[in-house]
């Protein structure tokens, strides 16, 4: 919404991602009446400036919507990512009248997977991707069990601060975790500190499975995520010359 006006802010950043899901019909049904116009111009006015990728969350609205995604992806030069719906009720309301079927969600997340084998600008590893097909139950964002073969870091390697202060191991802990306190009260430290006990191990959150691959030092996972940014590079000086 910002970046078309106060375009001097690309020169500050790095990395920039924008929430991108599909073409005007989808995202605006998605998120809000117009915010596919919006995004598009973001897109215009940071590609060729910045890196750029996107996340989209696949609902009912724009699963079936991937080749264009892709096409949009080529047309501004930018890398895509997913992921499903998985912010509890507290922060992301009922979303129930969007979720796909559990068969849905595992076929597009397997069509995703050939897509990136097949050289789609898609940075999620095929690992995380390979992972996601296999979950059980989509409505159920979380589990116990290691699901995806290690060890959440959430709490030890990153957190979630929210707008209030509070520190969270993660966004799908926010408004369910007791030991949240607000760091602007007792500073970061110790509510950091507070939030490495975890009443989960898995989710579906994109995010949160790729850091904790990383941490964990998976070679694949980290080679596929430094090849997307090589990638990235490539296709921001692409379009910086046309």
């Amino acid at each position: 919404y910002l970046i078309p006006p106060k375009s001097e802010i690309l020169d500050n950043i790095d990395h920039l991602v924008l929430a991108y899901d599909g073409p005007s019909e989808a995202h605006d049904t998605n998120r809000e009446s117009g915010s596919h116009e919006k995004v598009i111009k973001a897109m215009e006015t940071a590609s060729g400036r910045v890196r750029l990728w996107t996340i989209t969350v696949l609902t009912r609205h724009n699963m079936n919507r991937l080749d264009s995604i892709m096409e949009t992806a080529a047309k501004y030069g930018f890398q895509t990512t997913f992921q499903t719906l998985h912010h509890n009720e507290k922060l992301g309301g009922d979303t129930s009248g969007m979720m796909p079927s559990r068969d849905e969600y595992s076929k597009v997340y397997a069509e995703l997977l050939k897509l990136k084998k097949n050289g789609a600008p898609i940075a999620n590893s095929s690992r995380y991707l390979k992972s996601l097909m296999n979950w059980p139950d989509y409505s159920i964002t979380r589990m116990q069990e290691k699901f995806h073969g290690v060890s959440c870091r959430a709490g030890r390697m990153y957190c979630n601060i929210d707008a209030d202060g509070k520190v969270y191991p993660c966004s799908l802990l926010i408004g369910l975790y007791p030991r949240a306190i607000s760091a602007l009260d007792a500073g970061f430290a110790e509510a950091f500190d507070r939030t490495s006990e975890l009443p989960c191990q898995a989710c579906t959150a994109s995010c949160y499975t790729e850091y904790n691959y990383l941490y964990s030092l998976s070679p694949s996972v980290a080679l596929q995520w430094n090849k997307a940014v090589r990638d990235t590079d490539r296709m921001m000086k692409e379009r910086s010359k046309s």
